[in-house]
């Protein structure tokens, strides 16, 4: 073999060295940023979750004061007393109907799905 020869084996060899160096840094790389998707993904849900939970339990936790707290400042002794201690005591018996009818459903539900 001729010096010529050895000096473009060798810089073939380079070359491929340099190739599969690149291909080798960019399938890292691409396994790197599937791994940063999936992991990002996750994330995602959480604050997505995070919010409407904290976006119920605000407005849960506002009509609930603000309802509690017209009852207690106003006397029982007069009409709208009375109004707003009638209509709570109705709102949770009808609220406790609803809630075991739909128990009864899910139970008669999943009994037919078991048959």
């Amino acid at each position: 073999m001729t010096q010529d020869e050895n000096i473009e084996t060798v810089t073939n060899v380079e070359e491929i060295a340099a190739e599969e160096t690149v291909a080798s840094a960019v399938k890292e790389g691409a396994e790197a940023g599937s791994q940063a998707a999936r992991n990002f993904i996750p994330a995602i849900g959480d604050v997505l979750s995070k919010t409407v939970y904290n976006g119920c339990y605000g407005v849960s936790y506002a009509v609930t004061f603000a309802a509690v707290g017209i009852s207690k400042m106003l006397p029982l002794d007069n009409m709208a007393g009375k109004g707003f201690h009638d209509g709570a005591q109705d709102a949770v018996v009808r609220v406790d109907k609803m809630a075991a009818k739909k128990e009864e459903s899910e139970v008669a539900s999943a009994e037919s799905l078991a048959m």
